[in-house]
């Protein structure tokens, strides 16, 4: 069962078993989507979060419940805009039923909007090691330049792109990491060489890192990281282009 909830910040799904949340997804919506109608926000949180959790679906009757009336006609209703017609064929091939839930008893999936930054990232990072944000705020301690930021935020001021809320420090939404390079090297480690990571090539690397945390050079240090990875340079094949039979330099004619 899936119960999905949007609003004008992001949309929120939880993935449930016999009445057991065993998933969940929280994210904002992108700009281009801001202007969406209520009713396209509900629509479009369903089909993420069917798409995110396709292997637990597939082969399966599951039901969709949502705090949107018009969505449990969904498959009746007209099409009256693209929207419509692009959406509902990524429904294809699922054994669903959308069933309807007053938003006041759609209390799991809603009440994530309402979770503080530090409780998300809490149920986002719940495979971390519970004492890396400990670390984190020992961090702030060896950084001058973040210590200023702390100090200003707690005295009301405002400082742009960051914020300190639940006791941690987000820049544009991300906790911010101190120089600490034993510690970004630690993050680094888990997003990549972990059983979470799975030596993940340097792209997905950074996007999973800078999901939830950021400092200063954290692009070069993944790239860094992963070309001395031993495990990579041993078992990654090489997928670059051929470069064809070697070519025996020319004899001179005199010396």
């Amino acid at each position: 069962m899936i119960e999905t909830d949007a609003s004008g910040e992001g949309i929120r799904a939880v993935l449930m078993q016999e009445g057991h949340p065993i998933a969940y997804l929280s994210k904002a919506i992108a700009p281009k989507h801001q202007a969406l109608s209520t009713y396209e926000k509900e629509f479009m949180a369903v089909v993420l979060a069917v798409e995110k959790w396709r292997p637990y679906l597939l082969g399966r009757h599951f039901i969709i419940r949502t705090d949107h009336f018009s969505l449990k006609y969904l498959l009746e209703q007209k099409i009256t805009s693209p929207f419509q017609g692009k959406w509902p064929s990524k429904l294809m091939g699922y054994d669903y039923e959308i069933s309807y839930r007053k938003g006041k008893e759609n209390v799991v999936a809603d009440g994530l909007s309402r979770l503080p930054a530090a409780q998300l990232l809490a149920i986002s990072t719940s495979t971390i090691n519970a004492d890396l944000l400990a670390k984190v705020k020992q961090s702030w301690e060896n950084d001058e330049s973040l210590q200023a930021i702390i100090t200003k935020l707690k005295n009301g001021e405002v400082v742009p792109h960051y914020s300190f809320t639940q006791e941690l420090l987000y820049r544009k939404g991300r906790v911010a990491v101190g120089k600490d390079p034993d510690l970004q090297v630690q993050i680094i480690q888990f997003f990549h060489a972990s059983s979470f990571g799975g030596h993940s090539g340097v792209a997905v690397t950074i996007k999973r890192i800078t999901s939830f945390f950021w400092w200063k050079g954290v692009s070069r240090d993944v790239r860094n990281f992963i070309r001395e990875c031993l495990i990579c340079q041993q078992y990654k094949a090489d997928i670059s282009t051929p470069r064809g039979l070697l070519q025996p330099l020319p004899i001179p004619g005199a010396i």
